[in-house]
């Protein structure tokens, strides 16, 4: 779903939900256009986050998870489990992620001083730097996009789409 150069102000979703409206009335044009919206904002800050993260040679993946680790507060360092439930990664993509991490020197893991079974991921100063420049890299744009809506109503566009979320996610498949 792209973007398109249409002049009458419409855009691809609205060619999209006028073809359903056509072909598959049953189908709700608010569900739809809605759907459509979230999808092609993903898609903006997907692309626009691949070209900013580029020059820093960070995946998105990569960004992810030195950005949880950065926020976990120092001394910068989360078990397995807990990246893998703030990335949403499987436990085999998180692993191949930190050993590319690790061998660039931007994580370390350690083994648990109380418990040996224990591992943790830990950032290193190379790892807070790289991230640091990334994060204030990576949300230059989407503060500048978003910020004139207002604190307000960007606060209540991310409670509905928490709303979404959990409603879809609750949903039978």
């Amino acid at each position: 779903m792209g973007q398109s150069d249409q002049t009458d102000g419409s855009d691809i979703v609205d060619t999209i939900v006028d073809s359903f409206r056509h072909e598959r009335p049953d189908v709700s044009s608010s569900v739809l256009r809605l759907i459509c919206r979230i999808i092609l904002a993903g898609r903006v800050l997907e692309n626009d986050a691949a070209m900013r993260l580029k020059p820093s040679g960070l995946s998105y993946t990569d960004f992810d998870i030195l950005g949880m680790l950065r926020v976990s507060g120092p001394p910068y360092e989360l078990q397995p489990n807990q990246l893998i439930e703030r990335v949403h990664l499987t436990s085999g993509a998180l692993a191949i992620a930190v050993g590319r991490l690790e061998r660039e020197a931007y994580v370390v893991r350690r083994q648990g001083t109380e418990d040996k079974r224990t591992r943790f991921v830990r950032l290193t100063d190379r790892g807070v730097a790289a991230i640091d420049e990334a994060l204030s890299r990576r949300f230059q744009s989407a503060m500048t996009a978003l910020l004139p809506m207002g604190e307000d109503r960007l606060d209540a566009l991310s409670d509905q789409l928490d709303t979404i979320t959990k409603r879809m996610s609750e949903t039978p498949r």
